[in-house]
């Protein structure tokens, strides 16, 4: 931008021209996918805003599902003034009120419809992310207890999955054998993920019974042995993933029942 550049133009240039460089495709890949439209007011909404207008849309406007969303939110460059300011308002928001029985139902809700028409799973193909005891069941669960809880317990709020869990457990708000089988289960479930990111160079979600990648998957996340047979080593890994999958939503739906009971 030239020098009579306004700052909104300016910064919504060089935000235009990182999400550029972030997703330019080159043999190596790319570096991050960035979905702009999550930003406040979606795709209507500016690109940048001040932080005035920011804390102005969280107070008057956000949804339930920001909430969510910005638990995880950390600053990661520029001013540290700006960012710690920025970082106040969003726990503020985040944290203000303590998530209701509605405010959970709603989540459900979300949740079944992001089950319902993402995951598209059938008796032979699944997904590990948006299907049934996948990624998305223990995120959900995860900061469904953190709004519930993390207004008056403040150790409660961490950013990543594992130690929100942990911390939950901590507290009082988690058993140890919940906490066991989620932390386990999100372990897997990534381990799978990143697995299936470096065979294929970009995201997988989906898993295929009778697919050529379940044998050696198998053998690499070590659920069957490195000289077992490719039928064997793939009917172990599906085996592992269901009995994974089927825990996690026990204690999804064991958790969201006792939050959204009246």
């Amino acid at each position: 931008p030239g020098d009579t550049a306004t700052a909104h133009e300016f910064f919504s240039k060089l935000a235009q021209r990182l999400i550029t460089v972030l997703q330019v495709p080159t043999t190596e890949g790319l570096v991050y996918r960035v979905d702009a439209r999550l930003r406040p007011s979606g795709r209507a909404g500016p690109l940048v805003s001040s932080l005035d207008g920011f804390r102005d849309y969280h107070e008057r406007s956000a949804q339930l599902w920001e909430r969510q969303a910005l638990i995880k939110a950390r600053p990661v460059a520029g001013d540290a003034t700006l960012a710690a300011s920025a970082a106040a308002i969003i726990e503020q928001f985040v944290y203000r009120e303590p998530l209701t029985a509605a405010g959970a139902s709603e989540m459900e809700h979300l949740r079944g419809r992001m089950e319902r028409e993402l995951a598209r799973e059938s008796r032979d193909q699944v997904n590990i992310k948006t299907g049934r005891g996948g990624l998305i069941d223990i995120e959900f669960v995860t900061q469904m207890l953190q709004l519930r809880h993390g207004t008056a317990n403040p150790a409660v709020r961490a950013r990543a999955t594992v130690p929100a869990l942990q911390a939950l457990h901590a507290a009082g708000v988690l058993s140890a054998r919940d906490t066991e089988r989620l932390v386990s289960g999100y372990q897997f479930l990534r381990r799978l993920e990143n697995r299936l990111r470096l065979a294929h160079d970009q995201p997988v979600e989906v898993l295929h019974r009778g697919g050529s990648q379940l044998a050696p998957l198998a053998r690499q996340l070590g659920v069957a042995a490195v000289a077992a047979d490719v039928g064997v080593a793939a009917e172990a890994l599906w085996n592992e993933y269901v009995a994974r999958r089927e825990a996690i939503r026990a204690c999804y739906e064991a958790l969201f029942g006792q939050a959204t009971a009246r």
